[in-house]
């Protein structure tokens, strides 16, 4: 009997020490795991600000686009009128209406543009 029961000890010492390394291990993964997550956290927050500044720097980018397309626009209306006033000189009063046509679409845009510039300011 007492070598069965010495046996069982022996037995249930042995579970008992890979239970606990079993529990040591896991709380050792558990610790990489919270580590990994504030490693995660950390990066995200750093992605965060980098995705506003480049935001930021897309807006402004935007904006200056917007603003080169309607200085582009003024000079076109501006070429424009003066095709058309040389068409009507010349009576081609056809080519006149043609561009007449052109410089209201291009002033059209232009006020577009000019509009979208108001509100982002």
């Amino acid at each position: 009997v007492a070598k069965k029961n010495f046996k069982d000890a022996a037995k249930f010492s042995s579970e008992a020490k890979a239970l606990i390394d079993d529990k040591n291990q896991a709380e050792t993964s558990i610790i990489d795991l919270e580590k990994s997550v504030e490693l995660g956290k950390k990066k995200r927050s750093e992605f965060e600000e980098i995705v506003e500044k480049l935001e930021g720097e897309l807006s402004v980018a935007d904006s200056e686009a917007r603003k080169l397309q309607s200085k582009h626009l003024a000079i076109t209306i501006t070429m424009l009128n003066e095709t058309m006033e040389v068409a009507a000189a010349e009576e081609n009063f056809e080519e006149a209406a043609a561009l007449q046509n052109e410089i209201d679409l291009a002033k059209e845009l232009s006020s577009s543009i000019e509009a979208s510039l108001e509100t982002a300011d």
